[in-house]
């Protein structure tokens, strides 16, 4: 350890020792409270009108789970991600959507309830990522609910953000996570620009902003996290920022410029044909018309490229097939509600039009013992070898996974897609250091229906009569089959299935799956 990276650690120890004492909360309530913003926001992105009468009527719902309003800040048994959206106040975009008074005076009921609860610095929703989100959609959506609000509502609020950003100030360096100090960042940076008595700090924090873009944005515009739905916040997060400096009409730094003329075209990799993001293992959901107003504020125009080659996606499309490609480390946020672990390496989604089939290839490779193997959360490029073809109506992917340490596994998918009729086809080569189990997982979309064939020789795949796609009217069929595999499963996952092809490996004897979905 250098001296420098001594000092720091020592720094930061000091610096939450004096957030853990009890000096902390006077130290928030001290300064110069504002009393007005200097300049009125405009927030573009819409609410769910659906949602916002739902909290008219008393049933806050948040990603289709319904909260209890007597236990309404801190619900038990709720969904992180879920819990997060509640105390970042996105919501309330719900409720503007409504349009009239009764849901103004909520949300202030609504602000006003969870600052009477919330006031112990030390709990979950003031950790510094939310709390920048929620710092941020308060000064967004303040024409919304507090412009038309009494004295007594507005000296409430101004307080209570006047302290958040305090909070932020002191603490956001120590963030657990850099994605949470680009957040509470936007949270700081919005209150630099609307209350002046933190003009000020503005043009530090931009200079701070570039580092932390700098650090988690890859060199072809993708997110470290390599997950598309945390890709497109932190785009979403870049536009508004951008907004809130054309606002003051502030010169826009390159750097911001640059990064979300770069992280657009990403996202139009990582759309299927029906318009939403691919998952990769994030359960997280953003509507297609979010998406569209995103790419459109963003002005970046252009086709989807093929590949990202530093955040390792590949991109073949063949006719109104798709299929995308994980060809790097394991994407952050994983599912939670898995049948097994997966390796990580070389997991693909497939769609067809609007329809998607495949929402999780994958392959799971475990020991007699139980212990799986897994690729690691940073794969070195050398590692993967990769081969694409595209050619009329044939399009090609081969890829190989071979870890310099030898004590490790071996895996080649090839995938093909083509010929007159739509049709996925795979080869899975896998090499073991010991004996192991393997299964190649399929994880469908919710809403297909999947049967074994007579024997238990392949699948019987089918999508609903009601499909996105107009070819699909009356339900499309398709069948999976494959050979040298001892066992095909199907099982239940989540709301949907998940069809396991089955074997085992012997130590350093390569083992090839093929398998294929053919349209009956």
């Amino acid at each position: 350890m250098t001296i420098k990276s001594f000092s720091n650690n020592l720094s930061r120890f000091f610096r939450q020792a004096w957030r853990n004492s009890v000096l902390y909360r006077f130290t928030l309530m001290g300064g110069v409270t504002p009393k007005h913003l200097t300049v009125m926001p405009t927030d573009p992105w819409p609410g769910d009108i659906y949602a916002g009468r739902l909290l008219l009527d008393g049933k806050f719902m948040i990603a289709n789970q319904v909260i209890s309003m007597t236990d309404l800040w801190m619900p038990r048994e709720m969904d992180v991600a879920v819990l997060e959206d509640l105390h970042r106040f996105t919501w309330l975009r719900d409720l503007r959507a409504q349009g009239d008074n009764s849901a103004r005076r909520l949300a202030r009921q609504l602000i006003a309830n969870w600052i009477d609860r919330n006031q112990d610095w030390q709990l979950y929703p003031w950790q510094v990522g939310i709390t920048g989100h929620r710092v941020a959609n308060w000064i967004a959506l303040y024409d919304f609910f507090c412009s038309s609000a009494d004295d007594s509502f507005r000296g409430l609020f101004f307080r209570e953000i006047a302290r958040q950003v305090r909070h932020l100030n002191y603490s956001w360096e120590d963030a657990p996570t850099s994605l949470e100090r680009l957040f509470a960042l936007k949270g700081i940076i919005y209150a630099a620009i609307v209350f002046p008595e933190e003009s000020y700090r503005l043009v530090p924090l931009l200079l701070q902003l570039e580092k932390e873009i700098q650090a988690q944005i890859l060199s072809d515009g993708g997110h470290e996290s390599r997950c598309p739905q945390t890709h497109l916040i932190v785009l979403r997060d870049l536009i508004d920022i951008r907004a809130m400096l054309r606002l003051i009409h502030h010169e826009i730094p390159s750097f911001l410029q640059v990064s979300i003329s770069q992280m657009a075209p990403i996202v139009r990799l990582f759309r299927h044909g029906d318009g939403e993001l691919a998952t990769f293992g994030s359960d997280a959901h953003i509507p297609s018309p979010v998406i569209d107003m995103v790419l459109s504020l963003a002005d970046v125009r252009g086709r989807p490229p093929e590949r990202a080659s530093t955040l390792g996606f590949e991109r073949c499309v063949n006719k109104s097939s798709l299929i995308l490609l994980n060809v790097g480390a394991k994407v952050k946020g994983v599912r939670q509600m898995a049948l097994e672990e997966g390796t990580g390496s070389l997991n693909f989604e497939w769609s067809i039009g609007r329809d998607r089939l495949v929402i999780q290839g994958d392959l799971i490779l475990q020991t007699h013992e139980g212990e799986h193997f897994q690729i690691p959360d940073s794969v070195d490029p050398t590692s993967i070898q990769l081969h694409r073809m595209s050619q009329d109506d044939h399009a090609f992917l081969d890829a190989t996974y071979t870890p310099l340490d030898s004590l490790s596994f071996v895996h080649r998918r090839q995938l093909y897609l083509g010929g007159n009729q739509l049709s996925l086809r795979g080869e899975d080569t896998i090499e073991s250091p010991c004996e192991a189990i393997y299964g190649l997982r399929f994880i469908l979309d919710k809403d297909i229906e999947a049967s074994f064939v007579s024997g238990r020789r392949g699948v019987m795949i089918r999508l609903p009569a009601h499909g996105k796609s107009p070819r699909n009217q009356e339900g499309q069929q398709w069948r999976l089959l494959a050979s040298s595999v001892e066992e095909i499963l199907c099982e239940p996952y989540g709301s949907s299935q998940a069809i396991l092809l089955l074997g085992r490996t012997k130590a350093r004897e390569p083992v090839s799956v093929q398998w294929a979905f053919c349209q009956d």
